[in-house]
């Protein structure tokens, strides 16, 4: 099996990461860099689709954008400055997945004030020949867990993992239920502080944890990346996005236009966005049907909606915000960029191949 989302998530080589993870935990102080913004822009974005029956307004892979408007929209800092290939967001801390100098996958958490790596032990590492396909998360404890697979050519076996202070990075069974038993296969879903937690085993079930309680459903057919977005939990994969309801995932708008999508987002109202690396496209599905959108990025992947009109974006460019009326690109931080979280709209980070940045007022 493929993972379509080899792009968004680390792997991590087994003989390298061994060596780096079994590095004791330090401290690291890795130098900010503050942004100031500079004068926007006042140019117009190009027309925009009325819906999935206009031919797609797509850019050729790979190629810049049309003229796309800048705007100052709040302060930016760089708070690591390490190739990052997943970021954790919890109520008072951030963790990362970060590439080493040797190309192996580090795990760094910092307090807001300090980054320090916390290293998988080796019993827990990839062995040489593994690869890992996962994220990291914050549970509701807010300690983080790292959630996907580990195979070894065609054959994904599920990959939870759960950091224990002062013990430090642990094999944990007992939020997973049966998932981690046989038959082995791929673990998908999402962890957070906000409702639900999903965490679903291909070919078998998703377990959906509530603040009242948990309960199962069905685990769609592939691997699928699964965000929390207005209040709602959504999957995405090749031509499908699919919304969490009572009696399992649904999909949303029939077959989707989109081949590969980087990102999704959805908001209160319903209304989802999507982006498609490889055509620089946007795609908005209104709660009727699909409008294709040029992308005001190159290649857009990570999106988060605060609001309606409140929507975030990065891509190889930075970073775009959408204020309800039109998409503008954000002055300050540097891409390429491949996630972004938000505790609220003024409190918003970004993360990708030149580090982790935080935007505050």
């Amino acid at each position: 099996m493929v993972d379509p989302y080899t792009h968004l998530t680390p792997t991590w080589p087994g003989a390298v990461i061994a060596a780096a993870l079994a590095l004791a935990c330090a401290t690291a102080g890795p130098a900010r860099s503050t942004i100031e913004p500079t004068a926007a822009g006042t140019e117009s974005l190009p027309p925009e689709p009325a819906s999935s029956a206009d031919p797609p307004a797509t850019a050729p892979s790979g190629a810049a954008p049309a003229s796309v408007p800048t705007v100052e929209r709040l302060r930016w800092t760089r708070e690591l400055e390490r190739p990052v290939v997943s970021l954790g967001l919890g109520k008072r801390r951030i963790a990362a997945i970060a590439a080493s100098e040797h190309g192996a996958r580090d795990v760094w958490l910092s307090d807001g004030k300090a980054w320090k790596l916390v290293p998988l032990p080796a019993r827990l590492a990839a062995k040489e020949g593994e690869r890992d396909d996962a994220r990291i998360f914050f549970g509701r404890d807010d300690q983080p867990r790292i959630l996907g697979s580990r195979s070894e050519g065609a054959a994904p076996r599920p990959l939870y993992l759960r950091y224990r202070p002062p013990t430090g990075w642990v094999a944990e069974r007992n939020e997973t239920g049966r998932l981690l038993g046989p038959p082995p296969s791929a673990l998908f879903g999402v962890l957070g502080h906000d409702d639900p937690e999903v965490v679903c085993k291909l070919g078998d079930t998703c377990i959906i944890k509530r603040l009242t309680g948990w309960s199962n459903v069905g685990s769609p057919a592939s691997v699928m990346r699964v965000e929390l977005a207005g209040g709602l939990a959504i999957a995405f994969a090749s031509r499908s996005l699919m919304r969490l309801e009572q009696s399992g995932f649904v999909a949303v708008g029939g077959e989707a236009p989109f081949g590969q999508p980087g990102g999704a987002t959805a908001d209160s109202t319903g209304a989802a966005w999507v982006s498609e690396p490889g055509t620089s496209t946007l795609h908005r599905f209104d709660g009727q049907r699909w409008a294709a959108h040029p992308s005001p990025l190159r290649s857009p992947r990570g999106l988060w909606a605060a609001s309606a009109s409140d929507v975030w974006l990065v891509g190889d460019d930075g970073a775009a915000h959408y204020d309800g009326q039109a998409w503008r690109k954000i002055v300050g931080p540097e891409g390429p960029l491949t996630e972004v979280f938000g505790r609220d709209g003024n409190d918003v980070w970004l993360a990708g191949e030149t580090g982790v940045w935080r935007g505050s007022p």
